[in-house]
């Protein structure tokens, strides 16, 4: 990660740098709440642990903070790793400065807009897209202001920020979409300053002021995520929270205490000795999640996190079958639960790997316009901040990789026969 972090004007910072940010902030997490599991604090860590499987718990934890960062750099600093990479095709669609900023508002406020109305899309594998959208345009905008000084860039991607956040406040059940708005800005300003300069300007004040009131609110965000309703009644009912039963664990969760996940791997580990390992079967999704959602209309939703919280006491079961919580397994969590260690060594290197070679594919530092090729390394970094989750999380890289691909490509083919051809306002260049 430091070699990396040292190599930022050159473009060596990448997703795993971000994930082993992450896996070490998770670590200290873990080192944190460990010490206080015998003191007056350790509410504030141990929700549902189970201290019998605190050990194995750590091995896994550690492994995945490691294996995927080897599978990262066998794939993207090897010979044959390289090769693999070239086998796929590179996502690349570039965007006139003149034009990005009408294009970034066209794309943000409309698949945000669309959000507000429709919750959900019923998109099938374009859903992951269109739920992104408002954060990728945030970057890239974000990124090309403060890289490139584009005029209106940095105002467009407040402007979306704000709308984006007002609409994850009033609307979102998981409190980590709150911010995600806020992440995603500044992630590209840094990116594309490639210093942590524009941290002490005035454009980073309502990301300082979001944080802060995110933090002060997290217990009480996690109090009343169940509150049916929306709006101004999700709003109040967080005000209102202040008041609610304060004994209960969600309430005395703080930002720092939900970075740590001996919680869940516990439990991974005690429904493994209980059950015995399963041997794939919170995978069997994959036999049908690539079917296109237009061909089969009643195609299973994949919830494994609702399982997962169930099984472990954390959710009911609703009458329409969805459960009323999700609980991530993590990737060392459900590779150790279905394959035993074996799964979690190698899973966890074809997960870094993985990452590594979709990262090459979208030519992230190659070409400072190629904003199709950005909004997917975002995209990737998103994934690699949130740890991966669990294993369902490949699934959304690969069918979001295809996606943008399918973009890359048909705008290859069509581009000589009609060179005006264009998203709305935007010129595109062909895939190398």
């Amino acid at each position: 990660m430091c070699a990396d972090v040292s190599r930022a004007r050159r473009g060596g910072v990448t997703p795993i740098t971000l994930y082993s940010l992450v896996s070490g902030a998770g670590a200290l997490a873990n080192a944190t709440g460990l010490l206080e599991a015998n003191t007056s604090n350790r509410g504030e860590y141990f929700f549902y642990a189970v201290d019998d499987y605190l050990t194995t718990a750590m091995w896994l934890s550690m492994a995945g903070s490691i294996l995927p960062v080897l599978g990262f750099y066998a794939a993207t600093r090897t010979r044959q790793g390289r090769g693999l990479c070239a086998l796929l095709p590179a996502i690349r669609a570039e965007i006139s400065d003149a034009r990005l900023v009408r294009f970034g508002l066209f794309c943000g406020v409309g698949a945000s807009l669309m959000r507000a109305v429709l919750l959900r899309p019923p998109f099938g594998t374009l859903t992951t897209v269109v739920i992104m959208m408002p954060h990728m345009m945030i970057f890239a905008l974000s990124r090309a202001g403060a890289a490139r000084r584009v005029p209106g860039a940095t105002k467009a991607s407040l402007l979306i920020t704000v709308l984006e956040t007002g609409r994850s406040l009033a609307q979102d059940y998981l409190r980590g979409d709150i911010v995600s708005a806020s992440i995603a800005f500044a992630l590209g300003t840094l990116i594309g300053a490639r210093s942590f300069a524009p941290l002490r300007t005035r454009l980073f004040a309502p990301v300082y002021v979001v944080a802060a009131l995110f933090t002060i609110y997290f217990s009480e965000f996690g109090l009343v995520r169940s509150v049916s309703g929306g709006g101004l009644e999700r709003i109040d009912a967080v005000l209102a929270a202040q008041e609610m039963d304060q004994s209960s664990a969600i309430a005395q969760q703080s930002v720092w205490s939900r970075l740590t996940n001996f919680n869940q791997l516990t439990q991974v580990v005690r429904i493994a000795r209980e059950d015995g390992f399963l041997n794939g079967l919170t995978l069997e999704y994959l036999g049908f999640v690539f079917i296109p959602r237009f061909l089969w209309e009643d195609k299973p939703l994949v919830a494994k996190g609702g399982w997962f919280a169930w099984r472990i006491g954390q959710a009911y079961q609703r009458p329409d079958g969805q459960f009323s919580n999700s609980v991530n397994m993590t990737v060392p969590g459900e590779l150790y639960l279905n394959f035993d260690w074996a799964g979690v060594i190698a899973g966890c290197l074809i997960f870094g790997a993985l990452i590594g070679v979709l990262w090459s594919r979208a030519l992230f530092w190659a070409a400072p316009q190629n904003v199709l090729g950005g909004a997917f390394g975002y995209f990737l970094f998103w994934v690699t901040l949130t740890l991966g989750a669990d294993l369902q999380i490949l699934v959304s890289m690969v069918a979001t990789y295809l996606v943008f691909a399918a973009i890359s490509v048909a705008q290859r083919l069509y581009s000589p026969l009609n060179p005006r051809l264009s998203v709305p306002g935007a010129s595109l260049s062909g895939v190398r």
